[in-house]
């Protein structure tokens, strides 16, 4: 990976992370006789500007090889894009929010795919320079096409909202607390 930055004034930033690479991935079918193995290219870019003191703004893309973890054993050279936002709204109150496309197509097959469609939301507010309350939602809508998956009652489309309430705690990594 290499990194591009340059400070623009006191509080303005930039900074573009690059990098690429190849992945070499062997994966077992139940329909073919052997083994199933590739090499593809990997890489990934994001650049990230501090708007002020207070705010960030950040896109990211990446090309990967990955697996729907507990759902499918395909492997799928997948795209994805990030966008966030990240900013103090008052003194003792931060907000993060981040949207994301991933698409992947099968490298087994010709016709499996997925896609997926996210975004999340997060307010925290401290109560005391260790101790925060968070609030945050998230969505997520997942996409199958042709994908041989772990249980065949899956759903080729599923939608998912969350909402959770918590505490965080900061905790200092050297010295006393």
């Amino acid at each position: 990976r290499v990194r591009f930055g340059r400070p623009q004034s006191p509080r303005r930033a930039w900074a573009v992370l690059v990098g690429a690479g190849a992945v070499r991935t062997t994966t077992r079918t139940e329909d073919t006789a052997g083994d199933f193995s590739f090499v593809a290219p990997i890489g990934s870019a994001s650049f990230r500007y501090e708007m002020s003191r207070n705010w960030a703004m950040a896109f990211a893309g990446r090309r990967d090889v990955t697996v729907l973890g507990g759902l499918s054993v395909e492997p799928f050279s997948s795209n994805a894009a990030v966008l966030s936002l990240n900013g103090v709204v008052a003194r003792r109150m931060t907000l993060g929010a981040s949207t994301s496309y991933s698409r992947g197509t099968s490298r087994v097959s010709d016709t499996g795919g997925f896609t997926m469609v996210a975004a999340d939301l997060q307010l925290r507010y401290g109560l005391s320079p260790r101790l925060g309350l968070l609030f945050r939602y998230n969505y997520a809508d997942h996409r199958l096409s042709d994908v041989s998956v772990v249980s065949s009652t899956f759903p080729n489309r599923f939608a998912s909202n969350s909402f959770r309430v918590g505490i965080t705690t900061w905790l200092p990594m050297f010295g006393s607390f």
